[in-house]
């Protein structure tokens, strides 16, 4: 009534018989008309396939800034340690081993590791605890789970991809040329 329409969009109809066979019966009864017949189970498996087509986008562009962060990650390393370079050699110079160089470069990917995993968990976490409340406001009703499993393997996964994006430069500072570095600019 208030939106002055002249026919129904959608009709609920609840029936203790045979879901299909009423259905049937409507689609026959109201064939000229052509509607659009749908059992509650059929709208349940809709909403289902609905969801996890938009949950698998979803993990796709997961997946997406994974990649992106990873090969970011090593952009950062091999460009830190070419800006490095010289004052490696250096360290180098005045009597830094090759093994301290590699402990050196290593220890600071670890700890670059566990502040960048910490990090990630905590937004993580914090982006889980208002996803509830969006929903809410949108009228929407899916469950969020939060999994220690998964927040523990991405702060595992954080902590090796920038131990796995030192090794790189870690191997090349360690093999410098002293005298060819000092004189780079």
């Amino acid at each position: 009534n208030d939106m002055a329409t002249r026919y129904y969009y959608n009709i609920f109809i609840k029936t203790n018989k045979n879901p299909d066979t009423v259905m049937q019966q409507l689609k026959n009864k109201f064939a000229q008309q052509r509607p659009y017949v749908i059992t509650m189970e059929e709208m349940a498996n809709l909403d289902r396939e609905s969801n996890t087509n938009m949950f698998n986008t979803m993990k796709a562009f997961a997946v997406m800034t994974l990649l992106i962060g990873t090969f970011g990650i090593f952009n950062n390393f091999i460009i830190s340690f070419l800006e490095r370079k010289r004052s490696l050699a250096v360290l180098r110079s005045i009597g830094m081993s090759r093994r301290q160089t590699l402990k050196m470069m290593f220890v600071e990917s670890l700890s670059g590791g566990i502040i960048g995993g910490s990090t990630g968990i905590l937004a993580g976490f914090l982006g889980l605890f208002t996803v509830p409340y969006i929903m809410k406001a949108m009228n929407q009703s899916i469950p969020i789970h939060n999994s220690v499993s998964t927040f523990l393997a991405a702060f595992v996964l954080g902590v090796v991809i920038t131990m796995v994006a030192s090794i790189s430069p870690s191997i090349s500072s360690s093999k410098l040329n002293i005298i060819e570095s000092i004189k780079y600019e």
